[in-house]
């Protein structure tokens, strides 16, 4: 019961003793919360005239609204852009364990893939044999239940067609199609708790982009709309319900129509993987766009006769009024510090913090997965394998933040606002993310003097405390 009637007989609670994170500065206040939301305590006093029904001692530590990571590509061994047996634990998995980053909502990220990852499948013979029972078992004494042996789809549907008719393993692919493609439908959106963060939506990160900068996206299954344009859209990724970013490159033809149906939809178009000049870039940004996928990656470098999509930062050519935003992957491989102070001394508002964190997230050295990539991790470098193409971040969004704050000097306030505020901005969600202004969802992380967390809160509620905290 969020602010319906009753309200007033629910519990409150004082959050006291902390710095919070407000209008930009960090003030000596407490921080006050009622039904999942941050309360004004002004009107509990006068015109309820109530106190807290519990207060807790924060120790001085800093409450700033929970981070908010819109590009993550999996982690801790979680491929989102990957078929699996269940993908609602895998990213169940994953919202889980972000919650000890400070990170309280998402967007889980499909990278450029086959189409049966969207929501299309395979075409095959009918009819289809059904499967028996405790087939299981036997699949595994074939070799068909190995752990990536045919959890792909092309290998799904290359044991199809050279399998024995009837044969245990061509059933084996039948339950496998029939059940486990279609990743996209099977990402909802979803409330965060102490089950894990919550799902803002995905954020397609292709396979409309260009070749040229298609970086760690595989050749083979990149895309176009100038047949069709958003008609092509809809081919590809199927129902867009739980869509909330897509990344394109807005040199493609008919990509001004592509993206005023997306954002007619309400959906975030950002402008990424691109060989984009200036001027594409601003009609993009006129036609609706209002992100950049992770600035200085994966687009044309900064030119002084035509900056590209970077000049966007200082365009004079923007809609009146309108805020560009762009992604930054502070994780000290992606950008050298010197790019990330230009950045953010050129468009400080701007700046959305990403991780653009791959499945080796959380595992260490080693090969792992990206999509249909594999992806070889050495230190804090992520590689496409055999390849010196970096292949997303290995860093976590609280080290991010941290790097943030010591590379470019900007005050603890700015480096909280890129990993909260702005991307709230952004989706627009600032009035319930975000942010510790009155109304909003409560939902903070609480730092230490080093912004490192020591404990994470979704609606007012305690979902994760490091052990040496007390709160």
């Amino acid at each position: 019961m969020r602010g319906g009637q009753g309200a007033t007989r629910a519990p409150v609670l004082q959050f006291t003793n902390c710095r919070i994170l407000r209008g930009g500065a960090l003030l000596r206040e407490d921080l006050w919360v009622r039904e999942g939301r941050i309360l004004d305590p002004e009107k509990l006093f006068f015109d309820e005239r109530r106190v807290a029904d519990e207060q807790r001692d924060c120790g001085g530590y800093i409450l700033a609204p929970g981070f908010i990571d819109v590009q993550i590509n999996g982690g801790f061994g979680v491929d989102f852009s990957k078929i699996t047996e269940n993908v609602g634990s895998g990213v169940a998995l994953v919202a889980q364990r972000i919650l000890s980053h400070g990170v309280t909502s998402f967007c889980p990220t499909l990278v450029t893939s086959p189409p049966e990852i969207y929501h299309k499948r395979p075409h095959l013979p009918q009819p289809l044999p059904t499967p028996t029972a405790g087939l299981q078992s036997s699949w595994s004494k074939q070799g068909c239940w190995r752990q990536n042996h045919c959890l792909g789809s092309d290998s799904i549907s290359c044991l199809w067609h050279s399998a024995p008719e009837g044969g245990l393993v061509k059933n084996a692919c039948f339950l496998l199609i029939t059940h486990w493609v279609q990743v996209l439908p099977q990402i909802p959106v979803k409330s965060g708790g102490p089950h894990g963060a919550g799902v803002l939506g995905v954020h397609l990160e292709g396979p409309f982009i260009s070749q040229e900068k298609r970086g760690a996206h595989p050749e083979a299954h990149l895309r176009s709309f100038e047949a069709h344009a958003f008609h092509d859209v809809l081919a590809t990724y199927g129902p867009l319900d739980n869509v909330r970013i897509v990344t394109l490159a807005p040199e493609l033809g008919r990509s001004h129509e592509v993206i005023q149906a997306l954002t007619a939809q309400g959906i975030c178009v950002s402008l990424g993987h691109s060989v984009a000049d200036l001027q594409a870039a601003e009609e993009a940004v006129q036609s609706g766009a209002t992100f950049i996928t992770h600035l200085f990656n994966a687009m044309l470098p900064f030119h002084h006769r035509d900056p590209g999509i970077v000049g966007l930062l200082t365009s004079d050519r923007l809609p009146p009024g309108r805020c560009i935003f762009y992604g930054m992957i502070a994780d000290g491989i992606h950008t050298n510090p010197a790019a990330l102070r230009i950045a953010y001394r050129a468009h400080p508002h701007g700046l959305v913090l990403v991780t653009d964190a791959v499945p080796a997230l959380g595992l260490g050295n080693g090969r792992h997965t990206l999509g249909q990539q594999d992806v070889e991790v050495d230190g804090l470098t992520a590689y496409v394998a055999g390849t010196k193409t970096l292949c997303g971040s290995i860093a976590p969004m609280d080290v991010c933040v941290r790097h943030f704050l010591q590379a470019t000097g900007c005050s603890v306030e700015a480096a909280l606002e890129a990993a909260s505020l702005h991307p709230a901005q952004l989706l627009g969600l600032e009035k319930s993310k975000g942010s510790l202004d009155f109304g909003a969802d409560a939902d903070f992380v609480v730092l230490d003097d080093t912004l490192r967390v020591q404990a994470t809160y979704i609606s007012g509620e305690l979902v994760w405390q490091a052990e040496e905290a007390r709160l």
